[in-house]
């Protein structure tokens, strides 16, 4: 979309920072937080929050977020040739009748890429 947006406000940022140690994320964030909607992260305890949970699912969700009316999922990819993350963005009116759908092939495109591309515990084991 050509928007630079921080990573803590936005879902593959924070997807990607997942792949970061707790006191990595707080140097790479900071602690000033611009908030670009009422829907914003505005502190580190609630980014680290949202951190934990995608660390428990995979998937990362932004509502309403950095853009308000658009939603996000994404997923984060850690492979030989890097980090990367998929989003995907969605009206959010839309997004709400088909999450189960977005969230099903999210998942299946990230494992065909990781199938593809190579996963870095594939180099060390």
């Amino acid at each position: 979309m050509g928007l630079k947006l921080p990573l803590y406000s936005i879902s593959g940022g924070r997807a990607l920072l997942v792949l970061e140690c707790d006191e990595d994320v707080r140097v790479m964030v900071g602690e000033a937080y611009r908030e670009l909607t009422d829907k914003t992260v505005k502190t580190l305890p609630q980014l680290m929050a949202l951190i934990n949970e995608v660390r428990n699912s995979g998937i990362s969700y932004d509502r309403g977020e950095p853009l308000e009316g658009i939603s996000i999922i994404a997923v984060a990819l850690d492979t030989l040739f890097g980090r990367f993350s998929i989003s995907l963005l969605v009206p959010t009116t839309r997004f709400q009748k088909n999450e189960a759908i977005y969230l099903e092939d999210m998942l299946k495109c990230k494992e065909a890429l990781m199938r593809e591309i190579g996963k870095i515990a594939a180099v060390e084991g």
